[in-house]
């Protein structure tokens, strides 16, 4: 085949490889939109905070009224356990309305705070940026330190650097922890969970947990008693492409919950990314279907100009003898 013909034949191939690569960068793109949802979810990764490895972490979600009781919480901590299991444990009961006064303020007005009762390594798995002091521990010996967000500081003492200082909730005296951008326009407050009465029901129970094989952490926490109705979560995972394209092909179920769980904000928003990153993996996958097409096309073409090449040289090559 002459050198014209050769040139002629890969000028076809301009336009559509011009093509394949702009939809190859809206790839990319798609690829960075993909990695920025995910890092905004700070909640999912607690098990790469903690060490990563054969650890993965695991959520479980019950309906409103419904939960884990202090005695569930340890029983299934040591039944976990007792399977080899790493365990580090959180639980949480949010909307419960505080009112707080402080005690250091020339002004004494009462604060309302959204509170939030935690217990275990609840920090760990929700990491808020410090604006000043420290967490809440679960090894804390005395339980009568809480933390607040920026909000709440403000109205009580007019500043984030209020590490130490003291407020009256329930006739009670709490010392400030620390100060955390939580993200909520509303005046909030994590508090021990020992301020509730001893029965109370945590409907949120998140944990890190080994998982020896594909699927093991979550099976175990489904054999545990008492998390027969709850909605289980594997967060670690939950963004990668398996996952996602099990919500792309179970979109319509999830758009029509039918159960009485009330997801907790981090969960929603996480859901909400879970949505847009099947809708995102599906126009990847369109975009790259013709960049594919072109690359078999051209793969196609140099092998037929292989062969013309070698067949001309080989016809040459006889006449010639």
């Amino acid at each position: 085949m002459k050198r014209a013909e050769i040139i002629a034949q890969l000028k076809t191939l301009i336009i559509p490889g011009i093509i394949a690569g702009v939809m190859l960068i809206a790839v990319c793109v798609i690829l960075l939109v993909w990695n920025s949802l995910k890092a905004g979810q700070p909640e999912q990764f607690a098990a790469t905070r903690y060490g990563g490895g054969d650890i993965t972490q695991v959520s479980a979600y019950f309906a409103a009224g419904t939960g884990l009781t202090y005695d569930q919480l340890r029983t299934t901590e040591r039944t976990l356990g007792a399977d080899d299991q790493t365990v580090v444990q959180s639980w949480s009961l949010s909307s419960q309305s505080l009112e707080a006064a402080p005690n250091e303020a020339v002004a004494k007005n009462t604060v309302k705070l959204d509170a939030t009762a935690v217990g275990g390594e609840y920090f760990l798995f929700h990491p808020f940026p410090l604006k000043s002091g420290a967490y809440i521990q679960p090894d804390d010996l005395m339980r009568d330190r809480i933390v607040i967000n920026k909000q709440a500081a403000w109205l009580l003492y007019g500043s984030n650097n209020i590490k130490g200082k003291h407020v009256t909730i329930r006739e009670s005296l709490y010392i400030i922890s620390g100060v955390v951008d939580d993200g909520n326009a509303n005046a909030c407050a994590y508090v021990p969970y020992e301020m509730l009465p001893a029965d109370t029901k945590f409907p949120v129970y998140e944990a890190v947990l080994t998982n020896k094989f594909t699927g093991y952490a979550l099976t175990a926490l489904k054999a545990v008693t008492g998390f027969g109705g709850a909605a289980l979560v594997e967060n670690t995972s939950r963004f990668a492409i398996p996952q996602v394209w099990n919500v792309l092909l179970t979109f319509n179920d999830r758009v029509q919950q039918t159960n009485a769980i009330s997801y907790p904000y981090w969960e929603n928003r996480a859901r909400v990314v879970e949505n847009k990153l099947a809708l995102l993996l599906l126009f990847g996958g369109l975009l790259l279907i013709w960049p594919i097409i072109l690359i078999f096309m051209v793969v196609i073409k140099v092998i037929n100009l292989i062969v013309n090449t070698i067949e001309i040289s080989a016809a040459k090559a006889y006449r010639g003898y």
